[in-house]
């Protein structure tokens, strides 16, 4: 208990020096650890996070997601070349098991991206994992870094996009209170891959705004 009292105030200081760096005056979440019951979610950074990028990349690979996850085919260059360890990137485990991870990526519009490893899917995990960070970036905000230097985000809208074929993801969307712009059912994203041969992929995208989000969630 005294070691958690310690490592809070550490915490809370090193907030502190960000808020006078910035000259904030709304004391903004920058979450270290969040818990869900039996899940504990931290910054990809952490050292609790240590092995993240090394077991994503085993689990896709056996799971043989890595086309449908990414969009284009998998490639040595393009296994080799992920790094989970970036601004805004969190590990999820359970019982100290790594079971996945989630982050988000954008500027003003952030997207969310978020894998859960194969045996740990259907059981709520990830839809739980993402609506609290739905409430997090809304509510609160993030601090992130940004060219050497942090900065404060309070995104306007949530964008996914997502295969057609996978199902599960967009489940996920639904269930996290997202809606699918019909608009873009017939929408393809073309690539050119290693070979320079040209590929496309159907898609569809969901979205999700703050004035909608807050309409349905009260603010504490």
């Amino acid at each position: 208990m005294r070691q958690a009292l310690m490592k809070y105030r550490i915490i809370k200081r090193k907030q502190r020096a960000v808020f006078r760096k910035l000259n904030v005056k709304r004391i903004i979440n920058i979450p270290y650890m969040i818990k869900l019951e039996e899940l504990e979610v931290y910054p990809a950074s952490d050292r609790m996070a240590k092995g993240l990028t090394k077991a994503f990349k085993k689990a896709i690979r056996a799971a043989g997601d890595f086309e449908n996850y990414y969009g284009f085919p998998e490639s040595e260059d393009a296994y080799n070349a992920i790094d989970l360890k970036r601004p805004l990137h969190y590990c999820i485990k359970i019982k100290g098991d790594l079971i996945g991870y989630i982050g988000l990526n954008g500027d003003d519009i952030l997207e969310p991206e978020m894998y859960i490893f194969e045996q740990y899917r259907n059981k709520g995990y990830g839809s739980r994992v993402l609506k609290k960070f739905i409430d997090i970036t809304f509510k609160d905000g993030f601090i992130r870094e940004k060219n050497g230097k942090a900065e404060k985000v309070f995104p306007e809208k949530l964008i996914s996009t997502v295969r057609v074929e996978n199902e599960y993801s967009q489940r996920m969307m639904k269930k996290c209170g997202f809606l699918e712009n019909k608009d873009a059912l017939a929408e393809y994203l073309g690539f050119i891959d290693e070979n320079d041969e040209i590929f496309t992929i159907e898609i569809k995208k969901y979205y999700l705004s703050k004035e909608d989000y807050l309409k349905n969630h009260q603010i504490l």
